[in-house]
């Protein structure tokens, strides 16, 4: 909030005026503008085949153009069937997409397209995170026992 809006406020509020002012003339307040802006970003209909799935049936999302793989990711990432696969990675007409890139960035790719979801070998940080999911699954926290994801640990258990 900027000082001339807390300086109108302060004033009405000192004349015992009870409505509160608009944050200023022509801007739109936040659930406005994020409601406009919902409006006018168009969304896509993308299906995702999961590895484990029945490929006559692969699942159904609404993204933004503008989505990163990554946010795509996050959503697999917490679908039930996938809750014991942390190391994959998604395909795109058999080419490995980065995780980093736009949905509007890929070649070929639109409204109405199918990604795989394919999984990757794991490495130090994967099985790392693959370790934390599952004791987070199975209600341990490395919280009361940080020394569990400590080098040392990780030497000692090999």
């Amino acid at each position: 909030i900027n000082a001339e809006y807390m300086g109108r406020f302060r004033s009405m509020a000192a004349a015992g005026e009870t409505s509160v002012p608009a944050a200023s003339e022509g801007v739109q307040t936040t659930d406005a503008a994020s409601q406009a802006d919902e409006q006018q970003t168009p969304q896509w209909k993308i299906t995702i085949q999961l590895p484990n799935a029945d490929s006559a049936n692969p699942l159904a999302f609404i993204h933004s153009p503008t989505d990163s793989m990554q946010d795509v990711r996050a959503l697999v990432a917490e679908l039930p069937s996938m809750l014991w696969t942390t190391s994959f990675y998604f395909e795109f007409h058999g080419k490995r997409l980065n995780d980093f890139a736009e949905l509007q960035s890929i070649p070929n790719f639109k409204d109405g397209s199918t990604l795989r979801v394919a999984k990757d070998a794991y490495n130090e940080h994967a099985v790392r995170t693959h370790v934390r999911r599952v004791r987070d699954l199975v209600g341990l926290s490395t919280a009361d026992q940080p020394w569990i994801s400590s080098p040392l640990a990780v030497e000692h258990l090999s």
